[in-house]
């Protein structure tokens, strides 16, 4: 065991919790992809943490001190809704990660409520360490995701046929997000509820049934944007809906919202989606595998 005090992070704890994070986070053997690998974009997302609405976005974290220095750090997004959360790190200096990441590891597995029913990590493939400790604590491979990126070309065209959602569209476009990601982090209506100049929801309709649209948003980088959903109804599909959605997309963050980057996230067996993003610009960037703990009973 470490002889480091573990506690909840405060508000005080934050500029120097970002910075030990984005040091941490830049290593490939430690490397999360729920977190960035900037201090400034790590405090973006810190800002955006969830556990409970009483509850401050410190409180999703947890540190590692010694003589009054942060030493380590574990956290994570927790929605009560969903009865889900999403791990960040754990994250600790190399000489001393095993013994300070099981520590982290369990002390954030007493404070996380009770009604929290699965735990999702996103580590890098090559965060070797990280899996091996999930997995001895009970977690399993749930799946294999790629990270895409778009830079920002010379210049971009919208497809006039993708415009922003009616409000005679949105029935049909709950009813067809949630059948296609069900039980995901954000359902149909949330996505709506959150539209405002840095959240978009496009779709590519007939009157009022939505056969494609795509959801995205600026991240907590102030340089990019994330694409988090795309979808295209199931009779609709091989018609290059999906190719107009996303350069409209890109359209927005490029020359609309002047950011330098759009991100994207894809399962590893969607080869058909892979060659698609790969056709309009996206790169690949990281390989993360998803490990899940799920509560048993």
């Amino acid at each position: 065991m470490s002889t480091s005090s573990i506690r909840t992070a405060t508000d005080h704890d934050l500029p120097a919790l970002a910075a030990f994070i984005a040091a941490r986070n830049c290593q490939p053997e430690e490397h999360c992809l729920h977190c960035g690998e900037a201090a400034a974009v790590v405090a973006g997302e810190i800002a955006q943490l969830r556990w409970g609405a009483a509850r401050s976005a410190a409180a999703c974290l947890l540190v590692a001190e010694e003589e009054g220095s942060i030493v380590g750090a574990i956290g994570c997004d927790c929605d009560d809704a969903l009865a889900r959360a999403w791990l960040w790190g754990p994250f600790a200096p190399p000489g001393r990660w095993q013994s300070l990441a099981t520590d982290l590891l369990a002390a954030l597995r007493a404070a996380l409520p009770p009604s929290i029913a699965q735990i999702d990590a996103f580590n890098d493939a090559r965060n070797l360490r990280g899996q091996a400790l999930l997995r001895a604590d009970g977690f399993t491979t749930a799946g294999i995701q790629h990270v895409y990126l778009a830079a920002q070309p010379e210049q971009t065209q919208p497809d006039p046929s993708c415009v922003p959602i009616d409000v005679h569209q949105e029935a049909s476009f709950i009813a067809l997000h949630d059948a296609i990601f069900p039980g995901t982090y954000a359902d149909g209506a949330t996505l709506l509820a959150e539209r405002d100049d840095q959240h978009q929801v496009v779709v590519y309709a007939g009157d009022a049934t939505v056969l494609g649209y795509v959801a995205i948003a600026v991240d907590a980088d102030p340089e990019e944007a994330y694409i988090h959903y795309l979808g295209v109804r199931t009779e609709a599909r091989g018609q290059g809906i999906g190719r107009r959605l996303l350069t409209t997309a890109l359209h927005w963050a490029f020359a609309e919202r002047g950011l330098a980057q759009v991100a994207l996230t894809v399962s590893d067996e969607r080869n058909v989606a892979r060659r698609l993003y790969e056709a309009v610009g996206f790169a690949h960037r990281f390989t993360g595998i998803n490990d899940r703990w799920t509560r048993v009973g």
